[in-house]
């Protein structure tokens, strides 16, 4: 013989799945958030095939030289997007994973490009802050955000930036 379930019997698995749902959609959310990659293993990084070849070879030379006379590391990351986080919280979390620049020093800065986002963003050491406080990184970031995005014209702010710490 068939047996009917309860009506309490049935609501409570209606809400028991409803609560399922609901515990979970933090999760499902979640994964929206682009992971922060390993730290990179040279200068120049695009992962978004934003540079030429030699443009990116051209500019890992010139910050591999900057760092070896200056011992200060200056590296860009290119990638394509940082999801749904902003490029502060994508860019920080990234810096403070990656450990730029010299143990006890802090004396890294990382220059982030996001073209699908048309953002970018500089973080900047303790050690370095001295030359490129956060005033002048957070002014540049507005600089650079340029009506139509960005270009592959831009590349040259990254050795421009270099420069500008080598004359200080």
């Amino acid at each position: 013989m068939k047996q009917n379930r309860c009506i309490p019997c049935r609501c409570g698995v209606r809400v028991f799945a409803i609560l399922l749902v609901l515990l979970s959609l933090p999760v499902l959310l979640r994964a929206q958030d682009i992971p922060i990659p390993p730290p990179p293993t040279q200068w120049v990084t695009d992962t978004a095939g934003f540079l030429s070849t030699e443009d990116a070879g051209r500019i890992n030379a010139r910050l591999r030289a900057y760092e070896e006379q200056t011992h200060h590391q200056l590296i860009v990351w290119i990638g394509p997007t940082t999801g749904d986080d902003s490029i502060e919280d994508w860019g920080n979390r990234a810096f403070e994973q990656w450990k730029v620049g010299r143990k006890g020093i802090d004396d890294g800065l990382v220059l982030f490009i996001m073209p699908k986002d048309r953002r970018l963003r500089i973080e900047v050491g303790y050690g370095l802050e001295d030359k490129v406080p956060d005033l002048l990184a957070n002014r540049r970031d507005n600089c650079f955000r340029w009506r139509g995005g960005l270009h592959r014209k831009h590349e040259n702010v990254a050795p421009t930036l270099a420069a500008v710490l080598i004359q200080r």
